[in-house]
């Protein structure tokens, strides 16, 4: 899946409130590796 398509499902989830865990954990569960990883700074 392309990058900004990526952003917009991020974006979709935050809205919805979702946390950064939530999103990461349902971007796995449907993309698997191809889902991008959380940074940590």
């Amino acid at each position: 899946m392309d990058e900004k398509e990526f952003h917009v499902l991020i974006k979709h989830y935050f809205m919805k409130g979702k946390t950064p865990q939530e999103t990461k954990e349902k971007l796995d569960k449907h993309y698997g590796d191809s889902a991008p990883s959380i940074r940590i700074d």
